[in-house]
């Protein structure tokens, strides 16, 4: 995992926020130098903006100088927090230069896709970042997800904050949600200096789910249609189909823009629970041992807890005399639960429990024929 890029820590906001605050103290009193375009004899100012070390530290004093926040995961009241306070510390216009500290959250952007399939989101500043799936998407495939370096964010699945690299891609399965801040630098020749905020979320799903009741189309996209064990299907409207009976669907999608963009989402809608097997059936008060069992579909996962200790099966036959509960659980998360209890027996041919009479036989020969010497008659 690289150090640069989005990432969750509180030292990388910290130095992102530097180095746009070097960048504004610069502007306020760098030095302009003459450069000329490129095939042009026409000179354009360019501002240096180098900071030296004693500012860099005041200006993280002043702006970053709360307590609890190096080196910790940032919440989002502290990630505000942290840029409202960079906002504070850009204020009024500079004069002759614009001022570059406006916040602008979800903006409209152009979406592209790359030559790979991928999707390119572009901001209203020119600064894009790549992802393999569109916003909104559903999906049982894996998604990438590649950020500019010097992007700053929160990335939560299922509401737990994880971080992330430029480059990463994503393979469990839950609900991703993504925030985004994103901004050019000056030395980027650019009039927009505004920060902007991007929020989009994705759904990675197992491609054997049980859960799901209902897709969704992706932003921008439209359901074209909609097909069940092969069998096309009326997908009703083109934003949202509802599922009905287990098979393996493909939902077909098209771009609202005209741009020949197609999409699908395939997997196998699973709500049946398996089952075991079990040899010799159980009986309510407790069978003797040993029990056999076997899961009615393959690639299911058996959990064992015996006499309250919990564990996996390593094989599939049950011995020792004492309580079991059994869970099995397919690919789908479906599962179901199983009480059963071995008695203890005593095998009447086990060579041990011969072993054991014959020493009690002899021992009971060998006493009464000591009786027997010792007998006296009266």
């Amino acid at each position: 995992m690289t150090g640069r890029g989005f990432c969750l820590r509180a030292d990388w906001i910290k130095r992102t926020v530097l180095v746009l605050a070097a960048a504004f103290v610069c502007l306020g009193h760098g030095e302009t130098v003459k450069a000329a375009g490129p095939g042009t004899d026409t000179a354009q100012e360019v501002w240096s903006w180098q900071v030296s070390e004693e500012e860099e530290k005041a200006l993280e004093e002043e702006i970053l100088g709360q307590e609890g926040l190096d080196g910790e995961e940032l919440s989002d009241q502290e990630f505000e927090q942290a840029m409202e306070d960079y906002l504070k510390q850009m204020g009024p216009e500079t004069e002759g230069q614009e001022r570059f500290s406006d916040k602008v959250t979800d903006p409209d952007l152009e979406m592209k896709q790359e030559e790979d399939g991928r999707f390119r989101y572009t901001l209203p500043n020119g600064n894009s970042f790549v992802i393999s799936a569109p916003f909104g998407m559903i999906t049982s495939e894996g998604v990438e997800l590649e950020l500019p370096a010097g992007t700053v964010g929160i990335l939560r699945k299922d509401d737990e904050i994880i971080t992330s690299s430029e480059l990463q891609r994503f393979t469990e399965k839950g609900v991703y949600h993504v925030r985004l801040l994103m901004f050019r630098s000056p030395g980027q020749q650019t009039a927009d200096y505004n920060i902007y905020e991007v929020n989009f979320c994705f759904t990675i799903i197992s491609p054997q789910d049980s859960r799901l009741g209902a897709v969704t189309a992706p932003e921008g996209f439209a359901i074209d249609q909609v097909k069940l064990d092969g069998q096309v299907q009326e997908p009703g409207n083109d934003k949202c189909y509802f599922l009905g009976r287990d098979g393996s669907y493909e939902i077909l999608y098209r771009d609202r823009g005209g741009e020949g963009i197609s999409l699908s989402t395939e997997f196998v809608r699973d709500t049946r629970a398996p089952f075991l097997k079990f040899s010799p059936e159980p009986e309510p008060g407790g069978c003797p041992g040993p029990v056999e069992f076997t899961p009615s579909q393959p690639q299911c996962q058996v959990y064992i807890s015996y006499n309250g200790n919990r564990g996996f099966a390593v094989g599939n036959v049950l011995t020792a005399a004492g309580s079991y509960e059994l869970s099995v659980e397919d690919l789908a998360g479906n599962r179901r639960d199983y009480h059963l209890r071995i008695r203890q027996t005593y095998n009447l041919m086990d060579p041990r429990l011969a072993a054991a009479i014959l020493v009690v036989a002899a021992a009971g020969a060998g006493r009464l024929v000591i009786l027997r010497r010792n007998m006296r008659v009266l």
